[in-house]
């Protein structure tokens, strides 16, 4: 299988010359070398090549073959370039001291001038609980937070912290076993092992450091492993490369062969193995996985180090160190030339996608692709590229272009496939709807046209031209299954019409949203009531009522009946139970559904048959009474009173309070018993439908001798007041046939009243003139005669007034004076006594209050004009002062000044 994967050279391999070669692996080296001095270790990194020889020497080559070189050790082992961080790792051997040979150093290279600045050493073997034993692997994070170290008892150490600073912790994920081979950091939070025997894989940063195995049967050798882009550990045997992820083995690769080193560069997997046939060289295979082909494969003499830099692979040769090969990648427009000429379409396709390249120029091979099979004649292997040209949204190859290479009938299976394609990835046009329903309808693929068309991703295609295309071919069917299916509702019911059947139409609409529905009555309820007037009328008042359309069932709303009552013209019976049920079911419905039923119920019964009580009648009251009902009460007595329905008016003037239009009504009917009927029940809220029934009956010679009727009028006048006697006998006085007897019980009571009044008025009369006397002899005392004060304790505070000076007032209080210090003061600067200024200021504001009112002569002629008796009105203003000399001031004023005149020391 893996034999067959092409092979190509997509690496161009350089030798460097001697002069560019880094002296690292050039003179020095090569002295080095010849002294039995060789280079063990090597590292790459922040662009640069490091190397580390068995003296303990590193050399550090950067991009322009500048060298600097340090003493590390006396002898290193391993170095590792931190690519985040400035800082080169080493691990060797120090013999100068009384300390562990072992040392892994940390050096800050940010150094231009001088040997690097060592950052900090660590001797992982100080302690007796870590056994010391040879160091055959050392990983570390780019972030120096964790540093593991394999070594060849089988031990592994996992330094956390900052190790830079010296602040870490030590802790042993293994203490012994098969010697450990590598060691890799994933990510921040894996660790794979590799021993002689196994495959594991630890978490770093949970607490115990958890251990999977991942291989339990097997390892590698040295320096036969590696870690992908995607995070998976690669580990090489020589039955072939195996892939393991954090806790499960990935796919694995038959590519047998000892292998010397694994490395990963990009996406390529680069292995060294032994030559087949010269065991002194070495062959070195780049792998792309992803694509199954084999960039690039060749022979080298031995290889001693693989270094990844600059964008290419440095080859460093074991015994000719002079010699460093690089190989450099070629460029996409290389590879892509490379495999045009050989026709190798399908892996450049792949290698475009591995690429990541723009979809249009993966597109473009695709479709040269597809071409190169077309021209060969292989037009079925054509059209499968072709499709692949369709994606989501965009057919990448304009498809008249496809379309017309298969127009060809021999070809119409193709074609058909292709227009599919369109439609399922919304490419397609409406004229490419029509040509592959023409396709589905030619072929009479009536199966692919039926799934065409309930396909749930019909959206992908222009549906309003299918129902056209479906319709015009006369396949009515399918079109109102398209139609349906895809929520075109106009189209449906235009295609249930045409079918005739009008009963589907209403069960059509009542599957409907609630929004969809209304709309779709509006716009067909009146062939629908001509053609279908019963399930119409039924859906209308479910619309109406609680509508919840049969594929929901649970959402309900209601339509308004005003907008649809005049659907119902000329179909009165129909009209009456749609408003009967709507009503039922919604009392609170609007005022003009309650006006039009009650218009219904009028006109459906004859004029003469509307005063028998029973049947329509009685329907009718119960809409007008009933407290739930809306309507326009006004409008309803005008349609009541145009239909001539007695009971309804009388209703209705009740309700709206017209009271002396009901007394009116009983007028012109004579009925002296509603007349007084009327009074009583509503004379308390409107008292001059007394007066109303007075001048009726004054007025009317045929009630002249119905003296039991005017005398109850009369009492309810008399004892509610409502008129004079001398105007209730000028209004009696207009028909003289009505009897002086029926009257006279009225007169006296009304002359016995007023004479009471005349008495109540005369006795307070003198009452006010003994009052006045009495207050003037007073005065006149006040005036004219020594005042005796003979309060012993102050009113303020109830202390003894034993000591001068003592305040007195006329109203017989008295006070300290150092009591009255804080006490106000009126307006003129003068005390006043605390007790009893409350009671003056009310009268003195009532005085003020009056004289002011006296002087708005716009008030007076205005309540001169509103009072009933104008005399009382101009009575009550001359009570006001609005004659100054009136005595009734001078008394008011004089009784005031009683109470507070200036106080006497």
């Amino acid at each position: 299988m893996y034999s067959s994967w092409r092979r190509f050279q997509f690496f161009q391999k350089r030798v460097l010359p001697s002069g560019d070669a880094p002296p690292a692996a050039g003179d020095d080296a090569a002295r080095l070398h010849e002294q039995g001095v060789p280079v063990v270790c090597a590292a790459a990194g922040r662009g640069q090549l490091v190397f580390g020889d068995g003296q303990g020497v590193v050399r550090v080559v950067d991009r322009d073959r500048i060298v600097t070189e340090f003493q590390a050790h006396d002898s290193v082992t391993h170095v590792i370039r931190v690519s985040h961080r400035n800082v080169l790792v080493t691990v060797g051997v120090d013999l100068e001291r009384d300390l562990s040979p072992a040392a892994i150093k940390l050096w800050h290279m940010d150094q231009t001038e001088g040997d690097p600045v060592l950052a900090h050493e660590i001797r992982p073997f100080t302690s007796d609980k870590v056994q010391a034993a040879p160091i055959t692997c050392v990983a570390v994070q780019d972030d120096l937070s964790h540093i593991a170290i394999g070594l060849g008892n089988g031990a592994v150490l996992l330094l956390v912290g900052d190790i830079l600073r010296g602040r870490y912790k030590t802790y042993r994920l293994r203490h012994n076993g098969p010697c450990v081979t590598s060691v890799h950091f994933a990510s921040s939070s894996v660790l794979f092992l590799t021993t002689t025997s196994s495959v594991s894989s630890v978490q770093v940063l949970v607490a115990g450091h958890p251990e999977t195995m991942l291989d339990a049967a097997d390892g590698c050798d040295m320096h036969c492993s590696a870690v992908s882009d995607t995070g998976a550990l690669v580990v090489g045997r020589p039955s072939g490369i195996f892939f393991f992820e954090l806790d499960d083995v990935g796919p694995c690769y038959g590519f047998e062969s000892r292998k010397r080193s694994l490395h990963w560069f990009h996406a390529y997997l680069v292995t060294v193995s032994d030559h087949k046939s010269d065991p002194s060289k070495h062959e070195l295979t780049v792998y792309d996985l992803r694509n199954k082909f084999i960039a690039f494969s060749g022979v080298f003499d031995a290889i001693a180090h693989v270094l990844i830099e600059w964008g290419a692979l440095i080859v460093v040769p074991q015994h000719s160190p002079r010699k460093l090969i690089e190989l450099t990648e070629s460029d996409l427009t290389t590879k892509m030339d490379m495999l045009f000429k050989r026709n190798l379409f399908p892996i450049a396709i792949s290698l475009a996608q591995s690429q990541a390249l723009d979809q249009s120029f993966v597109m473009e091979i695709v479709k040269r692709y597809g071409d190169h099979l077309y021209e060969k004649g292989d037009y079925h292997g054509a059209m499968r590229e072709y499709l692949d040209t369709v994606t989501p949204g965009t057919a990448y190859v304009e498809p008249s272009y496809v379309i017309r290479k298969y127009l060809d009938a021999r070809l119409s299976d193709d074609l058909t496939a292709y227009l599919e394609a369109l439609h399922s990835n919304s490419c397609a046009t409406k004229l490419h709807t029509t040509l592959l329903l023409n396709c589905f309808t030619r072929a009479k693929l009536d199966e692919k046209l039926t799934a065409f068309l309930s396909n749930t991703k019909s959206n992908k295609f222009d549906v309003d031209n299918a129902i056209q295309v479906c319709m015009s071919a006369g396949y009515l069917d399918h079109a109102l299954q398209l139609a349906t299916k895809n929520g075109r509702t106009d189209a449906a019911i235009k295609i249930l019409l045409a079918m005739g059947d009008f009963a589907a139409v209403c069960l059509f609409i009542s599957k409907l949203p609630f929004e969809e529905a209304e709309a779709c009555l509006r716009l067909h309820g009146h062939l629908l009531f001509e053609e279908a007037p019963e399930q119409t009328s039924a859906l209308l008042e479910r619309l109406c009522t609680e509508f919840a359309p049969s594929l929901d069932g649970k959402t309900k709303h209601r339509a308004n009946p005003d907008e649809f009552i005049h659907l119902f013209v000329g179909r009165p019976d129909d009209l009456r139970k749609f408003l009967e049920s709507i009503v039922a079911k919604i009392p609170n419905s609007s005022s003009t559904v309650y006006t039009t039923l009650l218009e219904v119920y009028l006109r459906s019964v004859d004029p003469s048959q509307l005063s028998s009580p029973g049947g329509t009648s009685d329907k009718i009251l119960r809409l007008l009474s009933t407290q739930q009902t809306k309507y326009d009460p006004e409008l309803a007595l005008v349609l009541v009173k145009r239909y001539k329905f007695t009971a309804g008016v009388l209703f209705l003037y009740q309700k709206l309070k017209l009271y002396l239009d009901i007394l009116e009504h009983h007028f012109q009917c004579n009925d002296a018993n509603e007349i007084l009927e009327t009074c009583i029940y509503y004379g308390d809220e409107e008292p001059n439908l007394w007066l109303r029934a007075l001048s009726y009956f004054a007025d009317n010679a045929r009630h002249s001798s119905n003296a039991e009727s005017i005398q109850q009028v009369l009492r309810h006048i008399q004892e509610t007041r409502l008129l004079p006697p001398l105007m209730v006998i000028q209004i009696l006085s207009r028909n003289q046939s009505i009897p002086l007897a029926i009257v006279k019980d009225f007169l006296l009571q009304s002359l016995t009243y007023e004479q009471s009044l005349l008495d109540d008025d005369r006795r307070r009369i003198d009452e006010y003139r003994a009052e006045t006397a009495d207050i003037r002899a007073k005065i006149e005392r006040l005036e004219t005669q020594p005042v005796s004060f003979q309060a012993t304790t102050c009113s303020e505070c109830n202390a003894m007034l034993s000591e001068p000076p003592v305040i007195h007032f006329l109203c017989m209080h008295s006070y300290h004076e150092r009591c009255m210090e804080n006490m106000q003061t009126t307006a003129a600067g003068v005390a006043h006594c605390t007790i009893c200024y409350a009671d003056y200021k009310k009268i003195v504001e009532i005085d003020e209050s009056m004289k002011a009112s006296a002087s708005d002569h716009e008030a007076f002629f205005h309540k001169l004009h509103d009072a009933d008796d104008g005399f009382a009105a101009v009575a009550e203003y001359f009570g006001r002062g609005i004659v100054e000399g009136l005595q009734t001031t001078a008394t008011t004023t004089t009784s005031a000044r009683l109470h507070h005149d200036r106080p006497s020391i």
